[in-house]
């Protein structure tokens, strides 16, 4: 369960920034995945900067850089019975505050009046949820289309199919493949509502599993 607010200011014709706030909480759905997922649970900040940097009738170019800033509890109780039995202080409750600056590129192309397509690619570098004192760094690379269903069903309805890849740590061997799609619609020039739903499965090497979960986001959008 996640809960998030983003603010973005234009300050110039190719400058904007946002600052966001996020909250979420993770916890197992059975006796049996509670006890070997744990709990968690993250807070947390990020300011950033986005800059156009090129730009045509049908192609934009942009960057981004960000600053984040997470703290998140961890409650493992089967990690804490492995680690007890050779250290005798180990704790069943972590904290770890992580501090990363991300820098990416955006593009976007309007392939005709109906369909489009965009896609990212982020690096991110900073202090590692899973390492003490480590940094490490971080990719994410994801594609999309999307359709304008305006023009053939006469309601501003639009759809959009992303699918990616995003590294969680490099320390653990721990990477993400996922797929996310939105259906949204905006009856208003300055105000949009929409569904998000996505698939992730997300593979750790070191501790040899991997977990697959479902995503069902509501976001609501509003221009001024």
């Amino acid at each position: 369960l996640g809960l998030s607010f983003e603010y973005q200011h234009r300050m110039k014709d190719w400058l904007a920034v946002r600052v966001g706030v996020s909250g979420a909480g993770r916890l197992g759905t059975s006796t049996r995945t509670l006890v070997s997922d744990g709990i968690t649970g993250s807070v947390g900040y990020d300011m950033g900067w986005k800059i156009r940097c090129f730009e045509t009738e049908s192609v934009i170019l942009s960057a981004g850089f960000n600053l984040t800033n997470n703290s998140a509890t961890f409650i493992n109780a089967l990690r804490w019975l492995e680690e007890v039995i050779t250290q005798p202080n180990a704790s069943l409750v972590r904290s770890k505050n992580s501090l990363r600056g991300t820098a990416g590129l955006q593009a976007a192309w309007g392939i005709s009046r109906r369909f489009g397509a965009l896609g990212s690619f982020t690096s991110e570098y900073g202090e590692s949820f899973t390492g003490e004192g480590a940094s490490e760094w971080l990719t994410d690379a994801r594609l999309g289309l999307s359709y304008d269903a305006a023009p053939d069903l006469k309601i501003p309805l639009g759809l959009v199919l992303v699918g990616g890849y995003s590294g969680f740590s490099k320390l653990e061997n721990s990477e993400a493949l996922f797929w996310n799609a939105r259906m949204a619609l905006q009856t208003r020039s300055d105000f949009s509502i929409g569904v998000d739903v996505g698939q992730t499965y997300y593979d750790n090497s070191v501790h040899g599993g991997g977990m697959q979960f479902t995503q069902f986001t509501i976001d609501t959008r509003y221009f001024y």
